[in-house]
């Protein structure tokens, strides 16, 4: 009884991302339908797009992290980072992309500034939408989730912390840049397991973290 629980609890998961993800292309359809909203108002847009469903995706996939295991977390995560290689376009979710063409004369810093301010709106105005979800509890594993405290799942100092962001982050940029410039076959998969494996890696540290101080 319990494993048929968790699998409908994980299908209910796995449904509410797909949900996020329709949705979020439903609103780049219909933006692509409003013909007043060009250039750079509608790369605003589409930003906050991305980064609503860049966090509504990942919050659930907390979710399936804590429940259904670190695999499953990266089955999932890997067929969301293709998803979004082929549906996000110019859009990143991710400041440092934007501060990366500042960086290299191709943009100015009031657009970053924009653009940033875009994705932070997308990415707040989405949790709530996710917290009803959790709130009408329709799977077991989001009992009581709604509401509880936010913990982090890596118990580091705030500067260690920073510097494995960082690094990680650094390791994903190089890995996308040379795949890139290098333009090999399914180069967007690859990109993707790339990013899913050291998100994952991260998360194994957690685990290995939070086991030792338990210990």
């Amino acid at each position: 009884h319990t494993a048929k629980m968790s699998l409908v609890d994980l299908v209910i998961s796995a449904s509410f991302i797909a949900l996020c993800c329709a949705l979020a292309q439903f609103a780049r359809k219909l933006l692509d339908r409003i013909a007043s909203i060009q250039g750079f108002v509608k790369e605003l847009f589409l930003e906050a797009i991305a980064a609503a469903e860049l966090c509504s995706t990942c919050f659930e996939l907390i979710i399936v992290a804590d429940n259904f295991g670190i695999a499953t977390y990266a089955v999932i995560l890997f067929l969301l980072t293709c998803w979004w290689s082929q549906v996000w376009g110019d859009a990143s979710a991710c400041p440092y992309t934007h501060m990366e063409e500042m960086i290299m004369g191709n943009t100015t810093p009031r657009d970053v500034a924009l653009k940033t301010w875009a994705q932070l709106m997308g990415g707040c105005c989405v949790w709530r939408f996710v917290q009803f979800f959790w709130w009408l509890e329709l799977a077991k594993t989001h009992e009581g989730r709604a509401f509880e405290d936010c913990s982090a799942d890596l118990q580091v100092t705030p500067l260690a912390g920073a510097f494995i962001e960082g690094l990680a982050t650094l390791l994903c940029r190089l890995a996308s840049k040379t795949l890139s410039e290098k333009g090999p076959k399914y180069a967007n998969i690859l990109d993707s397991f790339i990013g899913t494996s050291l998100v994952v890696a991260g998360e194994v540290s957690a685990v290995n973290s939070n086991t030792k101080i338990l210990k």
